[in-house]
């Protein structure tokens, strides 16, 4: 039993890995801002499994909310 818990820990791990290496991949490769935002989001919530997220991106100068996301998720 431990060995195969072992085996499932791991997958996950890797799963975890994978979907880190694509996001990586995927905010090196764009530019543009709400598909930058939309990545990041929903590897979020695959990442910690939540069923929602919200993200908001502030104007660094009047530190004010700029756009925000909200996104659910079904597991």
């Amino acid at each position: 039993m431990s060995m195969e818990n072992d085996v499932g820990v791991l997958k996950e791990r890797l799963k975890e890995l994978e979907e880190l290496t694509q996001l990586s991949q995927a905010l090196s490769s764009t530019i543009e801002v709400d598909e930058t935002l939309r990545t990041i989001i929903e590897s979020c919530l695959s990442l910690c499994k939540a069923s929602y997220a919200l993200l908001s991106l502030l104007d660094p100068q009047s530190s004010e909310i700029v756009k925000t996301l909200v996104r659910s998720y079904e597991h």
